[in-house]
């Protein structure tokens, strides 16, 4: 009887354990790698709900006025997700950067959080060792014409650098680019705003990762632009 008794409670024990709320962030520290200065870049995570119950989110606090991340919704029922995307102006910044944004909810009296950082640099810099040129890609809103916008990937060093995606690729538009720029020399990549968003402002960013060797890359986010934000409205408390 004392051994049922004990194995039951031990039962209840993890079952409460495993009860309540519970919020998950993935990809909870992403790396721009080189920026420019006076830009605005995106990144995308997950907030998953893994416990047993509706994780209410209360607020985000980003810490400064140059980063923002709105909410599509607040609620995330048990196994539920949301994608988040925060956008960060990189301004008169310089250097090794970085942010951490706090994420309040009923999962826990303590925030959640996810970060992020970045080296500005300003432009053009030619001590680098790559670049992506231009910095950034404006991109003239309702031409309602689709036209390819090219930027071109440098590699200035003696060593040829493969060249993939460090980032997911936004709706708005297609990306493509060769796999590899040799030592000393260039390639072309593409930017194609796609039809449907070809008359909505957005602003969205790529990452690229040029490898050297193993363990050893370069990181490098173009933001691309269309559309007029000289006006930015506050989606999140800075405090």
């Amino acid at each position: 009887m004392a051994i049922c008794i004990l194995t039951l409670f031990l039962l209840l024990t993890v079952a409460d354990t495993r009860a309540g709320t519970e919020l998950e962030i993935r990809d909870n520290n992403f790396d721009f790698g080189m920026v420019a200065q006076n830009c605005t870049v995106t990144h995308r995570c997950w907030f998953h709900s893994v416990g047993d119950d509706t994780v209410t989110i209360f607020d985000i606090k980003t810490g400064c006025g140059c980063a923002t991340a709105p909410l599509q919704r607040t609620q995330l029922s048990p196994g539920d997700s949301l994608e988040v995307v925060t956008s960060w102006q990189t301004r008169a910044a310089r250097g090794e950067v970085g942010q951490t944004v706090y994420v309040y909810s009923n999962a826990s009296t303590n925030p959640a959080r996810y970060s992020f950082s970045a080296t500005v640099i300003q432009t053009p810099d030619t001590t680098v060792d790559v670049a992506v040129l231009p910095e950034k890609i404006q991109i003239s809103e309702g031409s309602g014409v689709q036209v390819a916008h090219n930027f071109t990937i440098e590699n200035r060093t003696a060593n040829d650098l493969a060249i993939e995606l460090a980032s997911p690729v936004d709706d708005e538009y297609s990306l493509t680019f060769p796999d590899t720029v040799h030592a000393n020399s260039s390639v072309l990549g593409t930017v194609n705003v796609k039809t449907q968003y070809m008359d909505q402002e957005f602003e969205r960013s790529f990452t690229l990762r040029l490898i050297r060797k193993v363990n050893s890359c370069y990181l490098l986010t173009v933001p691309i632009v269309q559309g007029d934000f000289s006006f930015r409205p506050r989606f999140t408390t800075t405090e």
